[in-house]
């Protein structure tokens, strides 16, 4: 099963926040099963997409590309919660983030 690049980052950032998984569930308003699958993968690393080529002299070339790391709050947004952003994530935040 495939999960959001979204919401992996924002369970990724509330579990370093020290959350349990019950609460992130709750929070983000996701299965508690989905958290745990999502927490396995975090703990599996990061994967990095390679890009393989020769250059003119015949020499390979290896290009390692991290994932993108998305923003937690198009997630939330996606939720229709960001007004509820402070609560949910704990912490305090500037309200340009708020403006469209």
């Amino acid at each position: 099963m495939r999960y959001s690049k979204d919401l992996i980052v924002a369970v990724k950032y509330l579990y370093e926040k020290g959350f349990r998984s019950s609460e992130i569930a709750r929070r983000l308003g996701v299965s508690p099963f989905t958290v745990r699958n999502v927490i396995s993968i975090l703990k599996k690393g990061p994967k990095v997409k390679e890009f393989v080529w020769k250059d003119r002299a015949g020499n390979k070339v290896v290009l390692r590309v991290p994932e993108n790391i998305y923003n937690v709050l198009e997630y939330l947004r996606g939720k229709r919660i960001v007004k509820y952003t402070r609560e949910i994530l704990g912490i305090a935040m500037p309200t340009i983030l708020f403006m469209r």
